[in-house]
């Protein structure tokens, strides 16, 4: 049996991460985005989401806290992958974003 590695040229990588709430959960993803010679790749890297806390919380307190778990995805993220050099954007469905640069 023989094993055959194409290694391609690696042009852009870039890390997208969603965050989004509700009255009942939050939630984020991690994607990577490549873009070789052959094409453009998009990877799910990681998911994660909670419950909002029994006791009532405005949406605001929410998006701040989905803000919080995104962020330690993204680094996790980073780390796992050894990626030393990347810039990250953090990204609400309904507004505004925050950009963070490592």
């Amino acid at each position: 049996m023989f094993t055959f590695r194409v290694i391609l040229k690696l042009l852009l990588l870039l890390m997208y991460v969603f965050v989004d709430t509700c009255n009942e959960v939050y939630a984020t993803c991690v994607f990577l985005r490549s873009v070789t010679s052959h094409g453009v790749k998009v990877v799910l890297v990681r998911a994660k989401s909670k419950m909002a806390p029994l006791k009532q919380v405005t949406i605001p307190m929410l998006e701040l806290m989905a803000c919080c778990i995104s962020s330690r995805s993204a680094h996790v993220s980073q780390k796992a992958l050894n990626i030393t050099e990347m810039e990250t954007i953090l990204e609400r469905f309904h507004g505004s974003f925050v950009l963070v640069k490592e």
